[in-house]
């Protein structure tokens, strides 16, 4: 365009991630997250027959059969209702309390699986000074680029 020839430079870019180590992570955080809520709102879920909260999951059956009755058959007893309600929450607080060590154990995954991946994020990183890596990534990056020979300084 302007008439002379361009000099023989060349501007590049690519992404070399380090060799650091990587956590397996079985499931993720947000996932654990999940859990945690649904055994807060739905602890029925996460027991099985004959645990100790079985006399609290069968009231908590009750419970909800009276709460569908009122609901179905008198909808305007709004006092009623909000009891019926208040004492599902309540057997769902109970329930949660006779099994602390699940619920401890579900939170102690999921912060083990939160700095997991936060350590994944650091270690996948693209930011980091060239000199870091090894030699031998740094040859097999230039290899890969087309006329690499042409890049050599």
């Amino acid at each position: 365009f302007y008439g002379i020839a361009p000099p023989l430079i060349a501007c590049v870019s690519a992404t070399l991630r380090l060799d650091l180590p990587r956590s397996a992570i079985d499931r993720s955080p947000a996932c654990l997250r999940r859990e945690l809520r649904d055994l807060q709102w739905n602890p029925h879920r996460h027991f099985a027959h004959g645990d100790k909260a079985t006399d609290l999951l069968r009231e908590r059956q009750e419970a909800i059969k009276t709460s569908l009755t009122l609901r179905d058959k008198d909808r305007r007893n709004r006092v009623a209702r909000r009891e019926a309600f208040r004492r599902i929450r309540d057997l769902n607080q109970k329930i949660l309390e006779t099994s602390n060590e699940a619920r401890e154990r579900k939170n102690e995954l999921r912060r083990l699986a939160e700095r997991a991946e936060r350590e994944n994020r650091i270690a996948a990183g693209r930011e980091y000074f060239f000199a870091l890596h090894s030699p031998q990534a740094m040859e097999r990056l230039l290899s890969a680029l087309p006329q690499e020979r042409e890049f050599r300084v």
